[in-house]
């Protein structure tokens, strides 16, 4: 059985989007599950994605005053046992704020952030940045 995989990932468009789910789950092996926390920087953006149990989109509205979560679905995400926190942004105003609230294993390329597990060096396609985060996660217990 797979490790639920919470994938970090800041709204840039339907395509791309697309595109990051397609090349992230075909190169995850191990019957992993996803969630997605989508960073929306435009309130006018939201209209764009279709939220499920898998997609969760959020703004900075969806914090408090003192940096927790108001999202009670990112927050159970966000608490999972058997979870893998996937952190594919460089730093900005949420990635902080999100590994902060997370008691899963954080895993993600250098980017200046207190990640569990740093990925250091470079990478020719995320093709191989994916095998790479799959080996690690593999052997996670």
């Amino acid at each position: 059985m797979g490790k639920h995989i919470v994938v970090l990932c800041s709204w840039t468009g339907k395509e791309v989007f697309k595109k990051l789910t397609h090349e992230l789950e075909s190169n995850m092996v191990g019957g992993h599950s996803f969630t997605y926390l989508i960073g929306v920087e435009k309130k006018e953006n939201l209209a764009d994605i279709i939220v499920t149990d898998t997609h969760l989109p959020f703004t900075k509205k969806d914090f408090s005053l003192f940096g927790k979560i108001k999202n009670p679905d990112i927050r159970l995400a966000l608490h999972n046992k058997n979870g893998v926190l996937l952190i594919l942004e460089t730093k900005n105003s949420f990635t902080k704020r999100i590994a902060k609230n997370s008691k899963l294993v954080s895993v993600g390329p250098e980017n200046q952030l207190p990640l569990d597990i740093v990925l250091k060096g470079t990478f020719a396609d995320n093709q191989q940045l994916y095998q790479k985060i799959n080996e690690y996660i593999t052997k996670l217990k």
